[in-house]
């Protein structure tokens, strides 16, 4: 059935149900795991139809895709394409973690940060309970960065807020880092 979706379109193209058929040959491509079909008719859908009422559900589909294929900065456009084309999606949070997560995965950790911040502002109702873990995680980027200063105020800011409410030795590690991120940097001598 999915190839005969993309002849309808290639015969029909101006046709008002066009959009429609390659939407439904990009699922039954993705279900018949054909996803590099799957994503040429995603991407051919973009591009000829940009104003399509499948078009959100479309990027996200894409994004989606691409992560399968486990190609992650491909996934992050077309997500960050969705956030910025449909700010009110209802996928939004769901959409920003999966970013900051792939942006994190592949070191781009100045975005992912961004990313994580926005998060934290955006999906307070939905999602704090994952902000323990997105402050440590931010705290462990900057460190990465070099940004011993900037990791250090929100290791400090980690333990102050979420120790009670986390689990485990989150706290106590997160001290243990602030102790060896001084232990790590120059001794100034006093004159």
């Amino acid at each position: 059935p999915a190839a005969g979706y993309v002849a309808f379109v290639d015969e029909f193209p101006k046709s008002e149900f066009a959009d429609k058929a390659l939407y439904n040959a990009v699922n039954f491509y993705s279900d018949l795991k054909l996803l590099d079909k799957s994503i040429v008719s995603a991407e051919r859908l973009n591009k000829k139809f940009p104003k399509s009422t499948l078009t959100e559900e479309n990027i996200y589909f894409l994004a989606k895709l691409y992560e399968q294929v486990a190609d992650f900065k491909t996934a992050t456009k077309y997500n960050l394409s969705l956030l910025k084309k449909f700010p009110k999606t209802k996928k939004y949070c769901d959409v920003l973690f999966n970013t900051f997560a792939f942006q994190q995965g592949f070191e781009d950790y100045k975005n992912a940060i961004k990313n994580m911040n926005l998060f934290m502002k955006k999906c307070k109702k939905t999602n704090e309970k994952d902000f323990p873990k997105i402050t440590y995680l931010t705290a462990q980027l900057k460190e990465k960065m070099g940004r011993d200063r900037d990791a250090i105020k929100i290791y400090e800011r980690y333990i102050k807020k979420f120790s009670s409410k986390v689990e485990g030795h989150k706290p106590v590690e997160a001290l243990m880092t602030i102790l060896k991120i001084h232990e790590k940097r120059p001794k100034r001598n006093k004159a």
